[in-house]
């Protein structure tokens, strides 16, 4: 933590007079400070390593500024402060750095002498000196919570964050540093933590919209004095974050359930040709014109479709992903990718290539899979390609060795269903419903994937493994009858089949 009063925490004053540094050693503690009408009258006090504040402008005159600074130097000064102390000259500035004395310019001494006051002795004065900046901030309007966050910081003259134990979700005036991310203690309702120059106060945001949520106030030379002071401070502003949060929460789940349901909407064929519907995408910012890329992210365990979708977005935003488009949709989340022009093979691979980066990113955290349809044109184009990224994403959910994401551009038709039949979740399924199969006898999983290759034929059957025709029918009986299974039905036909292959490719 830095010193009460020193050339660090005077610059983190947000009330400093208009604090500059001219000259001499750049960080400068002090024991207390004192301000002066004339040098003068010090003639006959000496202060150890005190602050000097003049209400009088720097002498003009070279000799004179001399003078000043060994008169500061033999009463036991180790700084001085007064207004137009920009005009020291080359040699007053070498005279300071030889004495050791740190020159500061200030607009105003008397705010200085405050600020010095609130540092050393006033800590409740300094407290409501931030509260009266607070309650001056909450007058202005805010649009959204990223605005409320900017007038707080604007006033206390602090950096202010939003975050969780992931990072900064909104930041105003400077970044937030990973290392003093890295220090603060969520557990605690109020917590202070210090890395490198660096030093903060934190509140827990008690808001039943969101969990896991703090605000922090941060910056460089703030001392012991003003972060127990900030501490209260962020106390009073907490509760205007988390009615922001609740305001905002509500808006955008308003938002995402209208979004939901337009993309609803424009996937029922019935609505294709709707210039109704194409009137609303384009108001939301949607075109439907250009090439466009769907991605469907599911859920693998229960979870808040929108907390997944807010997570997503977060991530996709610092991606680096040209202006991707999102919403809630089919217990998952939707987005895809609009260009204007058909990218080039290169292009389009490297936007999907930072689209998979992203969501294994999310998949830190949370148990979600994701499919991608291929590039596909115009309206018409945009439903096939969100088409394929759903129905790609129920796949996904049961392949673990893909990492949990399957790509639709990458495989056959074939393939895919192949693929799928190979998942974690599809051959668990496949191995029961054959199992009354291989209990009796191998050969009838191996004679029922050989007629369900050859199109249902017996004589096909019987010629392909070399069986009398009367052996492959029989088996065949003897199957249905075990499964309980109508092959005459098209759908079982295909179950089946899917079954015989995802069994016997592990054999």
């Amino acid at each position: 933590m830095s010193a009460e009063l020193s050339t660090e925490t005077l610059f983190a004053h947000s009330d400093n007079g208009g604090l500059a540094y001219v000259a001499g050693p750049v960080n400068r503690e002090w024991e207390g400070s004192e301000i002066v009408d004339d040098i003068g009258g010090l003639e006959n006090r000496t202060h150890s390593d005190a602050l000097l504040i003049l209400t009088s402008t720097l002498p003009a005159t070279p000799w004179q500024q001399d003078a000043l600074l060994r008169t500061v130097r033999d009463r036991g000064f180790a700084g001085i402060a007064c207004q137009n102390a920009r005009v020291a000259d080359d040699g007053a500035k070498r005279l300071a750095e030889r004495f050791r004395i740190t020159v500061l310019e200030t607009d105003d001494p008397f705010k200085l002498a405050k600020a010095c006051w609130h540092l050393l002795e006033a800590r409740d004065a300094l407290t409501l000196h931030y509260i009266r900046k607070v309650a001056h901030a909450i007058e202005y309007p805010a649009a959204e919570l990223n605005d409320l966050l900017a007038h707080f910081s604007a006033n206390i003259g602090h950096s202010i964050a939003l975050i969780d134990e992931g990072g900064p979700l909104l930041e105003s005036r400077e970044s937030l540093p990973a290392d003093l991310h890295r220090e603060i203690d969520f557990t605690k309702w109020l917590s202070t933590a210090a890395s490198g120059r660096y030093t903060a106060v934190s509140v827990r945001v008690d808001s039943p919209a969101r969990q896991g949520l703090r605000l922090i106030i941060y910056g460089v030379g703030i001392g012991d004095r003003q972060l127990h002071a900030l501490g209260t401070v962020a106390e009073v502003m907490m509760p205007a974050v988390a009615a922001r949060i609740m305001i905002d929460e509500h808006a955008t789940v308003s938002d995402s359930a209208e979004a939901s349901q337009l993309i609803r909407d424009f996937l029922e064929p019935r609505s294709r040709h709707d210039p109704h519907i194409e009137r609303r995408m384009h108001q939301r910012g949607w075109g439907t014109a250009g090439a466009h890329v769907a991605f469907h992210v599911a859920l693998r365990e229960p979870a808040a479709t929108y907390s997944v979708h807010r997570a997503i977005r977060r991530q996709l935003e610092t991606s680096g992903l040209p202006a991707p488009r999102t919403s809630t949709h089919e217990q998952g989340v939707l987005g895809w990718l609009t260009f204007a022009e058909a990218p080039s093979p290169a292009a389009l691979q490297s936007h999907l290539t930072t689209l998979r980066q992203a969501f294994f990113s999310v998949r830190e955290h949370l148990d979600v899979a994701m499919g991608v349809g291929s590039l596909k044109f115009g309206a018409a184009g945009l439903v096939d390609s969100i088409n394929e990224a759903t129905g790609a994403s129920r796949m996904a959910t049961g392949l673990s060795k893909s990492g949990y994401l399957v790509q639709v551009e990458r495989y056959g038709v074939e393939e895919l269903l192949l693929t799928w039949t190979t998942s974690d979740a599809f051959l668990p399924a496949a191995e029961t419903l054959l199992a009354p199969l291989n209990a009796e006898s191998g050969a009838l999983v191996e004679t029922l994937a050989e007629y369900l290759d050859n199109g249902s034929i017996v004589q096909a059957t019987s010629q392909a493994m070399g069986l009398h025709r009367n052996t492959v029918s029989m088996r065949i009986q003897r199957a249905q009858q075990l499964l309980g299974i109508d092959l005459s039905s098209s759908e079982s036909r295909l179950a089946l089949h899917l079954a015989c292959r995802a069994v016997l490719g592990r054999r």
